[in-house]
C-alpha cells in the first residue's frame, strides 16, 4: 500500500508535468499569434500567417488578411506547398473583397487545379472587371464540375447578356464612326470643291473685269475714233460749204451763165462764146420774121347758130 500510494503522488505529478508542458507550448504559440497580429509583424510559419490572415479577413479588415495571405503563400511554396493552393484562395477573396477584381482572378487561376469554386469567384471576378468572355469560359468550367449549381447558371446567362450589349454597342460605335469618317470626308470634298469654285469665279470675275476693262477700253476707243471721225467730217463739211460757196462768189451769186459754163467745158475764151452767143440771137430773129410772114392775118371764127 505503501508502495502504491507512494507511486500514485508519483504518477500524479507526472501527469501534471505534462499537463503544465503542453498548456505551455499552447499559451507560447497563442502568445505569438497575438503578439504577430498586435504588432504586424509577418510569421515565418505559412501556417500560423494563414490564420492569422483569416481571423483579419473575418473581421472585414482585408488589407492586412492580404498581406497575411501573400506571406503563407510565399511561405508555403518553400515549406508546406499542400497550404499553398489555401492560401492563394484566400487571397484571392480578399482582393476580390477590395474591388481588385483582376487580381482575383489571376490569383484563382494561379491555384493550380482548380476546384468549382475556383472557377466560381474567378467568373464572379472577370464578370465584375467586365471581361464578359473570360467571366464566361469560367462559369462553363465551373458548371463542366457542378453542372446543377444556379448560381452559376444564372450568372452565366447574365455575362451572355453583357457581353450581346457590349457588342451591339461596340457595332454601334464603330457605325458612328464610320458614319463620322464619311461625314468629315464629305465636308472635306464640300470644302474642296467650293474652294476650287470659288477660285474659278473669282478668275471668272477676274475676266470679266478685264474683259470689260478691256471693252470699256475699246468703247472709249471708238469713242474717240468716231469723234475724230465727226470732226473730220465736219471739216470736210465745212470745207465743202465754204467751197461751194467762194464757187457761187466766184460766178454770180444768184445763177452761172450757162453759156460761160458751156464755153469753159469747151475751152473757149469768153469773147468767142459772146460772139457765138449774138449770132444765134440774130438767127432768132430772123426765123421769127419769116414766120410772122407766114402766118399773113388772123381770120375770124364763125359762130355756129
Amino acid at each position: 500500500m505503501k508502495i502504491y500510494s507512494t507511486i500514485k503522488p508519483f504518477a500524479y505529478t507526472c501527469l501534471l508535468l505534462i499537463i503544465g508542458l503542453v498548456m505551455t507550448e499552447t499559451n507560447i504559440a497563442q502568445s505569438l499569434h497575438n503578439d504577430s497580429i498586435a504588432t504586424g509583424n509577418l510569421p515565418n510559419n505559412p501556417g500560423l500567417s494563414l490564420s492569422n490572415g483569416n481571423e483579419y479577413y473575418q473581421n472585414n479588415l482585408y488589407e492586412k488578411a492580404e498581406s497575411y495571405y501573400r506571406n503563407a503563400k510565399e511561405l508555403a511554396s518553400l515549406q508546406e506547398p499542400e497550404l499553398r493552393p489555401k492560401a492563394t484562395y484566400n487571397l484571392g477573396n480578399s482582393l476580390y473583397r477590395m474591388g481588385k477584381y483582376e487580381d482575383a482572378a489571376t490569383q484563382y487561376s494561379d491555384m493550380g487545379k482548380l476546384g468549382f469554386a475556383a472557377y466560381h469567384n474567378m467568373g464572379n471576378s472577370y464578370l465584375q472587371a467586365q471581361k464578359y468572355k473570360e467571366a464566361i469560359e469560367s462559369y462553363k468550367n465551373a458548371l463542366k464540375i457542378e453542372p446543377t449549381d444556379q448560381d452559376t447558371k444564372y450568372n452565366l446567362s447574365y455575362a451572355l447578356e453583357k457581353l450581346k450589349q457590349e457588342q451591339n454597342q461596340d457595332n454601334n460605335s464603330q457605325n458612328q464612326d464610320n458614319q463620322d469618317n464619311q461625314d468629315k470626308e464629305n465636308n472635306k470634298e464640300q470644302d474642296k470643291n467650293n474652294s476650287k469654285e470659288n477660285q474659278e469665279g473669282d478668275k471668272d470675275q477676274k475676266q470679266d473685269s478685264s474683259d470689260k476693262g478691256q471693252g470699256d477700253k475699246q468703247d472709249n476707243q471708238n469713242k474717240q475714233e468716231k469723234g475724230q471721225q465727226d470732226q473730220s467730217d465736219n471739216k470736210e463739211q465745212n470745207g465743202k460749204s465754204d467751197k461751194q460757196s467762194n464757187d457761187k462768189e466766184e460766178t454770180n451769186p444768184q445763177q452761172q451763165n450757162p453759156l460761160e459754163s458751156k464755153a469753159k467745158e469747151n475751152n473757149i475764151t469768153k469773147e468767142e462764146a459772146m460772139r457765138i452767143l449774138q449770132a444765134l440771137k440774130n438767127e432768132e430773129k430772123d426765123v421769127q420774121k419769116k414766120v410772122r410772114k407766114m402766118k399773113g392775118k388772123p381770120s375770124k371764127v364763125k359762130k355756129n347758130w
